[in-house]
Parts: C-alpha cells; sequence; structure tokens
C-alpha cells in the first residue's frame, strides 16, 4: 500500500471490473440482474476496455463482495446484505454488555469483522472465507439470544409469524431463481469451463448445442466472443492447418453471427453489436475466408463509431483492417480522428506506434511510444521490445541507448521491463564506447535496484582498469540475485 501503481494489472482490472458493476446498477438499480449473473453486466459493459489492460477476457466477479450484489441483487439486495453486517454488530454489542462474552473477546471479534470487511472490498464470497465468519456470526448470535432470553420471555406467536414469512420469501425466491438465472447459470458454467479449458470456439458452441443461445442474456455472452476470437488471431496458421479445429472456429463464427443479427435486430441503436460484427469479420478476413470480409469489418466498425462517436475502440479498429492491407495513411487518418476526440488518450499514441512499427518507420514508432508513455499508457512492452530488437541488429547502440533512457525517465520504467532495462543500459553505453555514460546508468540502476549496489563499485574498478565488458557479467549476476531474493553481501559475494 506504500504505492498505488495504476498499470499494474490486476489493479487496473479491478477498475474496470467495478465500473461494469455500478453501470449494471444504473441499468436495474432494484433487483439487479439475478444472483450469480455479474457475468452479465461485465459482457454487457466491457466493451472499449483494453484487452491487454486486463487479466481476464471473462469475469464473473467484480472483485469486491459489495458491489457483486448491488449489481446483481439491486438496492433491495444490497439493503439485505447490509443489515447481515448490522445484525452481527448488533449482536456483538449485546453479547459484550450482558457480559456473555469479556471485552477483549469482543474486540477481537471486533477486529476480525474488520479485517474480513477490508478484505472483501478486493475479492467475493467464497466457501473457504465465508464459513469463518459465519461461524462467528453464529456465536455472536447465540451469546446475544441467550442473554435475552434469560432477560425477556419468547412469544410463541411472533415465533410463527417470522417461520412463515421466511418461507415465503424464500418461495418467492427460488421462483425467480428458476424462471430467471437458471439458464444464465447454465450458460456462465459452460463458458466458464471451455475458457479454462482455453477453448473459445468451444465456448460458443458450448451455448448454441444446449439452445442456451436462444436465451437473451445467454446471447450476449455468445456475440461477446466475436471480440474474444480475435485473441485466436496469432494461432491463425495452425488452425487453418488443423481442419478439426478450423471447422470448429467456422461453426462458432456461425454461432455467434446468428447472435449478433438477433441482438441486432431487437436493439438496432447498441453500437457495440456492431463492434462485434466488425470483430467477427475482421477474424474471418484473418482466418482466409471468401469475400471482402475488411471492408465489410471496417463498414461495421464505422457504424458503431456513428452511434457512439466518442467510443475510441471502433476507429483502433477500423485503422486495424487498414494496416493489415498496407494503407498506412488510411489508418494512420482513422487514429487521427481518435486524437480529435481524446487528444490525451495513451492508447491512441500506442496504436499509432504499431502502425510505424508495421510500416518499418522505427523513428515515428519511437516518438509515438513516447507520446503513449507520457499520457501513462505502458501496455506496449512488445513494441518497445521489437525497436530495442532493431536497432541492436543494425548495432545502433545510441539509439538503443536514447530509448531505453526515455522508457525509464517515465512511470512505465517502475515496472519489471524497466528492471530489466536498468541491468542492461550500462551494457549498451559500454557497446557504444560511452564510459562515463555506462558508469552513471549503473550507479542508476544501484539506485532503483539496491541489491546491486555492490556491484557498482566492482563495476567501476573493472572499467577504470579497462575491463569494459565485464558488466555483462555482473548483469547476470545482479539478475539472479534479484530473482533469488538474495541480500547486498550474497550479491556481492556471488559476483566476487
Amino acid at each position: 500500500l506504500s504505492e498505488v501503481n495504476l498499470q499494474h494489472v490486476p489493479l487496473v482490472s479491478r477498475l474496470y471490473y467495478w465500473r461494469a458493476a455500478l453501470n449494471g446498477l444504473n441499468e436495474a438499480p432494484l433487483l439487479g440482474f439475478g444472483p450469480e449473473n455479474f457475468g452479465i453486466v461485465f459482457t454487457r459493459y466491457h466493451y472499449g476496455i483494453p484487452f491487454e489492460d486486463m487479466s481476464s477476457q471473462y469475469e464473473d466477479r467484480p472483485h469486491n463482495a459489495f458491489l457483486e450484489v448491488i449489481s446483481t441483487s439491486g438496492l433491495i439486495g444490497f439493503a439485505a446484505y447490509l443489515s447481515i453486517w448490522v445484525s452481527v454488530l448488533i449482536a456483538l454489542r449485546r453479547a459484550v454488555v450482558s457480559k456473555a462474552i469479556g471485552f477483549w473477546e469482543g474486540m477481537v471479534l471486533f477486529g476480525l469483522g474488520v479485517a474480513y470487511f477490508t478484505f472483501l472490498q478486493f475479492w467475493f464470497h467464497d466457501l473457504t472465507t465465508t464459513v469463518p465468519l459465519l461461524l462467528i456470526a453464529a456465536f455472536l448470535s447465540s451469546s446475544s439470544n441467550h442473554a435475552l432470553c434469560n432477560n425477556r420471555p419468547q412469544s410463541t406467536e411472533g415465533v410463527r409469524v417470522r417461520a412463515i414469512v421466511a418461507s415465503c420469501g424464500i418461495l418467492l425466491l427460488l421462483l425467480f431463481t428458476w424462471q430467471r438465472t437458471i439458464p444464465v447459470l447454465q450458460a456462465t458454467q459452460s463458458l466458464a469451463r471451455s475458457i479454462m479449458s482455453e477453448s473459445l470456439e468451444q465456448s460458443v458452441l458450448t451455448l448454441g448445442t444446449h439452445g442456451l443461445a436462444d436465451v437473451p442474456e445467454t446471447r450476449e455472452f455468445a456475440a461477446a466472443d466475436a471480440a474474444a476470437l480475435l485473441t485466436l488471431l496469432p494461432e491463425v496458421e495452425t488452425i487453418r492447418i488443423n481442419t478439426v479445429r478450423f471447422a470448429q472456429v467456422e461453426s462458432a463464427l456461425a454461432e455467434v453471427e446468428r447472435n449478433l443479427n438477433w441482438l441486432t435486430a431487437h436493439d438496432p441503436s447498441n453500437d457495440r453489436w456492431y463492434a462485434y460484427r466488425g470483430d467477427l469479420y475482421l477474424f474471418a478476413a484473418q482466418l482466409g475466408g471468401e469475400g471482402d470480409y475488411l471492408q465489410v469489418a471496417r463498414n461495421y466498425y464505422d457504424k458503431a463509431a456513428e452511434l457512439s462517436p466518442r467510443r475510441l475502440v471502433p476507429r483502433y479498429k477500423a485503422a486495424t483492417t487498414f494496416a493489415i492491407v498496407g494503407d498506412w495513411n488510411a489508418a494512420l487518418r482513422t487514429l487521427d480522428i481518435a486524437h480529435s476526440i481524446h487528444p490525451s488518450n495513451g492508447r491512441t499514441y500506442a496504436f499509432e506506434a504499431a502502425v510505424y512499427l508495421a510500416a518499418e518507420d522505427y523513428g515515428l514508432a519511437t516518438t509515438a511510444l513516447r507520446a503513449a508513455w507520457d499520457n501513462g499508457y505502458c501496455a506496449v512492452q512488445r513494441d518497445l521490445v521489437d525497436i530495442l530488437e532493431h536497432y541492436a541488429s543494425v548495432k545502433d547502440w545510441n539509439a538503443q541507448a536514447a530509448i531505453m533512457e526515455q522508457f525509464l525517465s517515465t512511470t512505465c520504467g517502475r515496472g519489471p521491463l524497466g528492471r530489466e532495462i536498468h541491468l542492461e543500459l550500462p551494457l549498451v553505453y559500454l557497446r557504444s564506447g560511452s564510459v562515463d555514460e555506462a558508469i552513471e546508468a549503473a550507479a542508476d540502476a544501484a539506485i532503483v535496484l539496491p541489491a546491486t549496489k555492490s556491484l557498482v563499485n566492482l563495476f567501476v574498478r573493472d572499467v577504470e582498469r579497462g575491463f569494459t565488458s565485464v558488466w555483462a557479467r555482473h548483469k547476470t549476476f545482479a539478475t539472479a540475485a534479484l530473482e533469488f531474493g538474495r541480500s547486498e553481501w550474497e550479491t556481492t559475494d556471488i559476483a566476487r
């Protein structure tokens, strides 16, 4: 908690999940979407979120128990959920006041409750963590009720009325669950199994096989797979030569198209359905289907942008369709529109850098990457590595060192890749013949990575003696020390 890093993927993912949960509350404020149905909320409101900023492409929990309750059970369910916490606190107070438990015992139980309350801000109820809470609540309830029974007679009629009300509530809940929740739970289970097996095409086929794609809520799951299927693009060549998997993917595409046709017909003003259709045809084009699928995909992206002018993702995807065919100018013009909508959006610069890299213009790609970093977008590590490898291949050490320095000067340089670059930069300076800069870079590495502090003294001594290649060995020792968590003295001994 000493530093909040908004570039940390799990944290960023949770922020997206929480935003989706709040959007779900706005749509269904009273009763929510039904228990265990956050998957619907996430599918409905995830579009526009860059998948590379997320730890998962499908999420059935917002990783915040309170937001999960309020989005799936609405304000009514949230009030009932809060009443549980209030009841536990009242039971604790009664137990302490009546001396059923001691004061310090009560403080320990209160502390456990506060710890669990904090834990639920970032996680959800599961069996292993909920059982202790229920045991504590049951203990407090038993203690406080025992004290009340000793001081006040119980009304038999009141107990009977409460039992009838509770039974009616349970029956209504079961009826609601059977009508609205069971089909969606089946869909969620099917998707979870297929996603765990990393078979996206199978998740789509599972929905169709069980007839779940005919349920409006679960159609959205299948439609979202149009975007998820794009993650299979790196496997396109493998899919083409695997006839069984190729047939599965083709069937999945047809199933997704059927669902998207239904969704578009019933909700023609929703830009997400057109964006998903663009994803569908973009994947079909990459898979090698017949017809001008790229143009069809571009038309759907343009329609999505027309319906939601400030949404950037359809414009990014449209730029991708131009980049695939090598029309760099058209791709950059499309990204210029995105710049005009949100000038400080770092992801637009990242897409621009990808276009320049595809066009092999490494100078402009570097400039675009720097703009992405300056605007807080750090999910461009692959592009940075590609640029560094290019400069290394042509032995342009000065250019390589310059972009490394640029990266380290931004907040993006504080992550794992930044630590690797700190260790690599002295070696790059040595290759360029800049000994003083190499010593300075090694000193910076010692500040950022304290485990390498003693190695800097060895490095400076060896460089002064003319052993300018020694840092490669020291860097290896430093990396090993960092990976195994060794202390500074142990690191020095290893280096010696």
